[in-house]
């Protein structure tokens, strides 16, 4: 028997049909999600690379060329762009939607192959899940009347960085401003040539004497805490031996 028969000789089922199509249709409307322009995204993932007193050719010829170099070829690569700037590196990947796995892994494994290629004053390079074009969404300013900006610029790097990149939707923190920590160190020529000591040494030594390692951890019934071998220099003093 068809479905029409059916619907002549039973009316009442037929309506009954009727309403469950029509409120299933309803619902089904109301709960569809409606956009004028439908989001399109692809996922993102910036190298950053930074190469302290160096011009933008520089940057460009013995970091961003090698990056690029290693990236080519890459799974679910769809394009590759890179800008170089004063003392800074950046190379975009653009990965084809519904990537099955992080590409992290990959891109860390291809960085480490050509990390002898670097100059050592490189920094090592960093990743981010984002354009790197994209500007911020927020600004937070540190102000104080007791501490001096570098103390600020400390705290928001050892503190408030980490935090702030820890919540949800977060890609990128940058702390600018403020200033770091410098000690500025004179050598005197005569003194060195008396006693056959040169710059690279002196360089070595500082070093050697300004180090911070994880040196293990204490564990008792209750908690565990993490030791640290600290060997900053804080003042001139300290390094003068």
């Amino acid at each position: 028997m068809k479905l029409s028969e059916v619907c002549i000789e039973r009316p009442v089922l037929a309506w009954v049909l009727t309403l469950i199509l029509v409120l299933l249709g309803i619902v089904g409307g109301l709960r569809l999600p409606v956009q004028q322009y439908p989001s399109y995204e692809r996922p993102f993932i910036t190298i950053e690379t930074t190469l302290p007193g160096a011009g933008p050719e520089v940057v460009e010829e013995v970091i961003t060329n090698f990056i690029e170099e290693a990236m080519a070829g890459l799974e679910g690569v769809a394009n590759i762009t890179s800008s170089s700037a004063v003392e800074e590196s950046k190379v975009s990947l653009e990965f084809l939607p519904g990537l099955k796995k992080d590409p992290s892994v990959a891109i860390i494994n291809r960085l480490n192959r050509i990390a002898d290629k670097f100059p050592n004053e490189a920094r090592k390079p960093t990743l981010t899940e984002a354009r790197s074009e994209e500007k911020p969404i927020l600004v937070l300013a540190l102000t104080s009347d007791q501490l001096p900006s570098s103390e600020l610029a400390d705290y928001a790097y050892r503190e408030l960085q980490k935090e702030i990149e820890s919540l949800p939707g977060v890609a990128r923190v940058d702390v600018l401003g403020g200033g770091q920590y410098t000690m500025h160190i004179y050598v005197d020529p005569f003194k060195m040539a008396a006693h056959n000591i040169t710059v690279g040494e002196v360089k070595h030594a500082l070093r050697r004497q300004n180090v911070e390692k994880p040196a293990g951890k204490l564990v008792s019934n209750d908690r565990e805490d993490l030791v640290r071998t600290v060997a900053s220099m804080l003042d001139l003093e300290e390094g003068s031996n």
